[in-house]
C-alpha cells in the first residue's frame, strides 16, 4: 500500500533552466477529492486564461520549494514565466499520478496543442 507522507518532496531540475530546480510533493487522493479546481481536463479544451489558471493551481498545490533567489511562496508562484509554469504543471501531475517527471511517466498531458510539448521544455505558442 502506497501512502503519501506529509512533507515528502523531491527536487526536480528544470530542463530549460540549467542549475535551477523546483521541489514537488505528490498530492494525496484526499486533496484531489477536496480540490475540484485541480482537474485534469483536456488542456486543448481550455482557453489560454483557463490553462494559466489550471497550471497555477497545480503548481501552488504541489510545489514546495525552489532554487530561485526569491524565497518560495504560493504567491511567488504567480510570477513564474509561462514556460516554467507549464513545465511545473505537467511535472506536478506526473509526480501525483506515479512518475517522477513527464518523461519517466511517458505522458503528454498537453495533448496535441501546437507548440506545446513536454520535452525538452514546453514552449508557448506565439500569438499574433
Amino acid at each position: 500500500m502506497a501512502l503519501i507522507h506529509e512533507g515528502q518532496s523531491k527536487r526536480i531540475d528544470i530542463p530549460h533552466e540549467p542549475g535551477q530546480w523546483l521541489a514537488f510533493r505528490r498530492l494525496a487522493v484526499r486533496e484531489l477529492r477536496d480540490r475540484p479546481d485541480l482537474s485534469t481536463k483536456v488542456w486543448t479544451d481550455l482557453d489560454e486564461a483557463a490553462q494559466a489558471a489550471l497550471a497555477l493551481r497545480w503548481v501552488q498545490a504541489a510545489a514546495t520549494d525552489w532554487s530561485y533567489d526569491e524565497p518560495f511562496s504560493v504567491d511567488a508562484c504567480e510570477r513564474l514565466d509561462a514556460v516554467t509554469a507549464i513545465w511545473a504543471y505537467v511535472t506536478a501531475i506526473a509526480r501525483t499520478f506515479g512518475g517522477e517527471t513527464p518523461e519517466e511517466k511517458k505522458v503528454d498531458l498537453l495533448g496535441s496543442t501546437p507548440g506545446l510539448t513536454t520535452s525538452p521544455a514546453p514552449t508557448v505558442p506565439e500569438t499574433g
